[in-house]
């Protein structure tokens, strides 16, 4: 059972993960809490989403799964971003709706950041330290503003993504495991289809990464 400098098993990580987790969703919640007596908030029988964008993606799922908006040749399709994907698949396998879905999802999206980062403070035997980064790094405030309950649009996925990436970059640098730079390579090669804004931020990391192996770790078959 792997231990750290603060003594953390393994099953105490996946309870730090869970509770910075569930934290991050709940103060997403605030913006609900807030509006939910408010009758002209809603639509549906649900909270209306608070981003103009958000209705282009909407407008996607409802094509797929009401066949509406057939004749607007703006909608995207369901495989041109994963927002789009994720919504209409959740609307499949849940007892959600549409509207119900959009409305929660960059919460529960959003807060699934808190992983990485605690994982990166693993790697270096400083858990603890990673779940107060990560109660603070899931609601940092632009973050926070841009993944709220109701913001439904690819922001969702700004941080997240990037994060997993540099979790999985970092870890090959400290257990030379070429499996974990094939998991970085497989979460940069599908972060266009996650959030195609955030390309330059993955350019700058991969190259960052590649100078960093040969300039300490160039004497190592495995850097290349």
């Amino acid at each position: 059972m792997n231990r750290d400098n603060y003594q953390v098993t393994n099953t105490q990580l996946i309870g730090l993960i869970l509770i910075a987790y569930v934290f991050s969703f709940a103060i997403r919640m605030i913006w609900v809490f807030q509006f939910q007596d408010n009758s002209s908030f809603y639509w549906d029988n649900e909270i209306m989403i608070n981003t103009n964008d958000g209705y282009f993606w909407a407008s996607s799922a409802q094509n797929i799964l009401h066949s509406m908006h057939m004749d607007n040749p703006r909608i995207p399709s369901m495989w041109a971003n994963a927002i789009v994907s994720f919504s209409v698949l959740f609307v499949k396998i849940t007892p959600f709706s549409l509207e119900t879905v959009i409305l929660y999802m960059p919460a529960v999206i959003s807060g699934l950041v808190v992983i990485p980062m605690i994982l990166i403070a693993r790697l270096y035997g400083q858990s603890l330290w990673g779940f107060f980064a990560a109660l603070l790094g899931s609601i940092a405030w632009s973050y926070y503003n841009r993944t709220m309950t109701g913001y439904y649009d690819t922001d969702m996925f700004s941080a997240m993504a990037p994060m997993f990436i540099l979790y999985f970059l970092m870890k090959s640098t400290v257990d030379f495991n070429l499996r974990s730079a094939l998991y970085a390579s497989l979460a940069i090669a599908i972060y266009p289809f996650l959030y195609e804004s955030g390309q330059p931020v993955i350019y700058a990391m991969g190259i960052i990464y590649a100078l960093y192996m040969i300039f300490y770790h160039r004497n190592d078959n495995v850097t290349y």
